[in-house]
C-alpha cells in the first residue's frame, strides 16, 4: 500500500513536470513562430487583439484626463512641482529620444527595403495606391508594420516623462489626441490592410527621425536649432501628402472602377490625418505669432 501510494505520488510528480515542460516548449515554439521575419503573420503576433489596443488607448486617455483635472484642481504651481522632479528623468530623456530616432530610422530603412522588394516582385507600385482585395498582414513587409505598431506603445512615454517633470507637453490636447488615436490606426493597418498603409509608414518614420533628433538635441541642452520650425512644416507636408495620395486612390476607385482593400478604414485614417493637419497648421500659426512677439520684444 505504501509502495503504491509512493508510486502514485511519483507518477503525479512526473506528469506535472512533463506538463510544465510541454507548456514551456509550446510557448517557445509560439514565440519563435511570431518573430520569424519572412513568415510573419499578424494573426499569431503578440498584442494583436482589439481589446489590448483599445484598452491601452483608453488607459492613456484616462491618464491624460485625470492629470488635466488634478492639475486644474490643485494649488501647486508648475514652478513648485519642478523642484520635486527627479534627476533620472533628465538623464533618461536623451536616451529615450535617441532610441526613438534610431528606431524610426531602422523602421524607415526596413520598410523601404521591403517596399522595393514587393515593387520588383509585382512589377510596379500600383498596390501602394490600391491594395489588392483580401490582402492579409503576412510576410516581411507587414513585420515592419507590426514593429511600427509596437513603437506606438513606447512613444506613450513621451507624455509620461513630461508629466513626471511636472509640466504638460506643448499643445497638450493635440499631443494626447494623436498618441491615443494612432494606436488604433496602426492596429487597423494590420487587421484590415487598407490602401496607403506603407506610404504612411515611410513618411511618418522619416518625420520621426527628424523630430526625435530635434528632441534629442534639446534634451542634451542645445539651445539654438535653426531648423526648429521646419519640424512642424515637415509634419504638415506629411498630412498634405497623405491627402494627395488619397485622391489618387479615389481616382482608381471611382474613375477606374477598381476595388481596393479596406476602404472603410482608409476613410477613417484619412479623416484622422486631416484632423492632425488642421492641428499642426494651428501649431505653426501659434509658434509664428509667439516668435514674432519675441522678436518685437528684443
Amino acid at each position: 500500500l505504501l509502495y503504491h501510494h509512493s508510486c502514485h505520488h511519483h507518477s503525479d510528480f512526473y506528469l506535472v513536470n512533463l506538463t510544465i515542460i510541454l507548456f514551456h516548449q509550446d510557448l517557445f515554439h509560439k514565440a519563435t513562430m511570431t518573430v520569424q521575419y519572412e513568415k510573419f503573420d499578424w494573426k499569431d503576433a503578440p498584442f494583436n487583439s482589439f481589446e489590448f489596443a483599445i484598452s491601452m488607448s483608453l488607459l492613456y486617455t484616462a491618464l491624460c484626463l485625470m492629470h488635466n483635472f488634478l492639475s486644474k484642481s490643485e494649488n501647486k504651481t508648475v514652478k513648485d512641482r519642478k523642484d520635486t522632479k527627479d534627476g533620472w528623468i533628465k538623464a533618461f530623456l536623451p536616451m529615450h529620444n535617441l532610441i526613438l530616432c534610431l528606431g524610426s530610422l531602422i523602421m524607415l530603412l526596413g520598410t523601404g527595403f521591403e517596399v522595393m522588394r514587393r515593387i520588383r516582385s509585382e512589377h510596379g507600385f500600383h498596390w501602394m495606391f490600391c491594395e489588392e482585395v483580401g490582402k492579409r498582414a503576412t510576410g516581411p513587409l507587414f513585420f515592419w508594420s507590426y514593429l511600427y505598431y509596437l513603437s506606438k506603445f513606447y512613444e506613450l512615454l513621451d507624455t509620461i516623462l513630461q508629466l513626471l517633470q511636472g509640466k504638460k507637453p506643448p499643445h497638450y490636447f493635440l499631443h494626447a489626441y494623436h498618441h491615443a488615436c494612432v494606436i488604433m490606426m496602426c492596429w487597423c493597418w494590420l487587421e484590415y490592410c487598407p490602401t496607403l498603409t506603407f506610404i504612411g509608414i515611410l513618411f511618418n518614420t522619416f518625420v520621426h527621425v527628424v523630430m526625435y533628433y530635434y528632441f534629442y538635441l534639446r534634451s542634451i541642452g542645445t539651445r539654438v536649432i535653426w531648423w526648429k520650425s521646419y519640424v512642424t512644416i515637415v509634419q504638415i507636408v506629411q498630412f498634405m501628402t497623405s491627402g494627395l495620395c488619397f485622391l489618387v486612390t479615389m481616382f482608381f476607385i471611382h474613375m477606374g472602377g477598381e476595388s481596393c482593400n479596406g476602404n472603410t478604414y482608409l476613410y477613417l485614417c484619412i479623416a484622422f490625418n486631416m484632423s492632425l493637419l488642421f492641428g499642426f497648421v494651428n501649431v505653426l500659426s501659434v509658434n509664428n505669432k509667439r516668435d514674432g512677439q519675441h522678436r518685437k520684444a528684443s
